[in-house]
């Protein structure tokens, strides 16, 4: 069950706030990823924003709407450059990932992911990456939050 309050939490792909599940309340708890000014709406993505654009829209179609937010609207100088900075990202997060299992059953750091990536630099470029689109070590903190 979704809590009345999360519900009505309206979309975007370039979020200003998380969410995570709290077991023993049984509840969302919905948090700011980063500074949120007066009157600004709050957001979520309902989507994985990481993935490239045409697949996000295509997970939004089960809300009947087709997402026009920053990210998403190639019309921008923003938009275009943010999907492919977010491809490269996607790369580096699926690299980190795949190797996350890897890491405490004797691989190092210096140790390659299976796409032939050391962890230590997808780790870092991933970390690069994300500061460059305003996600920094917070947005990176919330892909292991959920």
């Amino acid at each position: 069950m979704v809590p009345m309050v999360a519900s009505r939490i309206n979309h975007s792909c370039v979020e200003n706030a998380a969410y995570s599940f709290n077991v023993g309340s049984g509840m969302f708890e919905v948090f700011a990823a980063r500074n949120i000014a007066l009157g600004e709406e709050i957001v979520l993505s309902y989507a994985d924003k990481f993935m490239p654009r045409a697949t996000r829209r295509e997970s939004l179609r089960k809300y009947n709407f087709v997402c026009t937010c920053a990210l998403c609207d190639w019309t921008t100088n923003y938009g275009k450059v943010a999907e492919t900075r977010r491809q490269r990202m996607l790369k580096y997060r699926v690299s980190t990932i795949c190797a996350e299992g890897q890491v405490g059953r004797g691989q190092k750091p210096t140790d390659t992911t299976p796409s032939g990536i050391s962890l230590a630099k997808a780790c870092e470029e991933l970390i690069k990456l994300m500061n460059e689109d305003d996600e920094g070590p917070v947005g990176m903190a919330r892909q292991y939050v959920a």
